[in-house]
């Protein structure tokens, strides 16, 4: 069997891709690594004729079963099958620890496999389908480990979530009576600047508002959830809330976070008083409300009903 290996080993080396310099040039330019890019995002299916094993010239019949090699043995086809892999621009992924029988089993189930031959790149090779139970790699899988990760960092989202909501609870409890943010008032230029520092929104309201999460991390039932604690701050008659209404939720939840870190003056009334700005400055900004032409869906003109009247 050990003259055989070194008879396999020879004809792994002899597999190995021999570009041409003309490919080799056309490896090297950035328009060729687009072309692979491309060929790949459109669709294996229609672009995949044969196997690995038809381009390297190799077949599974010249690998011996697992259990007539010696350890050495495989793990030395093993080695010489990545080398292959690499030359080929293929990577195969496989779990830290592997048994080598199983490594060495997978890496020969590669030449049955029908993938896209890159000049340049990497084609990345997954044998796992994210099923536990069904993975070949059986106890040795590294899914479970990972759907382990994910649940805990979901459960602690969910657990962040609703500290926050609970908190938010509290802070529109301190604002008097329930009152919202439209009891906001700027103050002119004119106007005496009330007595205290500038306070952030959120500081006032005792809103840890480091601690709200990515959005990217939320479910659309936890973004869904805060967005309508935090609109709850706003009367449902001003015109900002008329705005956010309408808008996603990730501009609901990114627009109202970023409010609560303005400063402003809070009075024991639950009153925000905004700091002046230069009303020259100001013309430059519209309304939010204006970025909804609803004026423009909501005009109507004598002419829309000259038809439509009975008499």
């Amino acid at each position: 069997m050990e003259k055989y290996i070194k008879q396999l080993i020879e004809d792994i080396q002899n597999a190995h891709r021999q570009l041409t310099k003309e490919e080799t040039e056309k490896a090297e330019t950035f328009e060729q690594h687009i072309q692979e890019v491309e060929r790949f995002i459109a669709g294996e299916e229609d672009l995949i004729q044969q196997s690995f094993g038809y381009h390297c010239r190799l077949n599974k019949e010249q690998f011996p079963p697992p259990k007539r090699l010696t350890f050495e043995q495989m793990n030395t086809v093993c080695e010489a099958f990545e080398k292959l892999l690499y030359t080929w621009n293929v990577r195969a992924d496989f779990p830290d620890e592997l048994p080598v029988e199983m490594a060495y089993e997978t890496l020969v189930s590669i030449l049955d496999r029908k993938f896209i031959t890159s000049t340049s790149g990497f084609v990345g090779l997954e044998f796992c389908d994210y099923e536990p139970e069904a993975c070949r790699f059986k106890e040795h899988c590294t899914c479970k480990e990972l759907f382990a990760e994910m649940e805990e960092a979901e459960r602690q989202i969910e657990i962040q979530v609703q500290h926050l909501l609970k908190l938010l609870e509290a802070a529109l409890k301190k604002m008097v009576l329930g009152s919202s943010f439209s009891s906001v008032h700027r103050l002119s230029l004119e106007d005496p600047k009330p007595i205290g520092e500038l306070q952030v929104i959120a500081e006032w309201l005792d809103i840890p508002i480091d601690d709200f999460p990515s959005k990217n991390k939320l479910s659309d039932k936890q973004l869904a959830a805060l967005c309508d604690a935090l609109l709850a701050f706003w009367d449902p008659e001003d015109d900002m809330h008329i705005w956010l209404a309408a808008v996603n939720p990730s501009t609901i939840y990114r627009s109202l976070i970023e409010f609560l870190k303005t400063k402003v003056w809070c009075t024991n009334k639950g009153k925000i008083i905004l700091p002046p700005v230069d009303p020259e400055v100001l013309k430059n900004f519209k309304s939010p409300l204006d970025n909804l032409n609803l004026r423009d869906t909501l005009d109507f003109s004598e002419d829309d009903f000259e038809n439509d009247l009975p008499f």
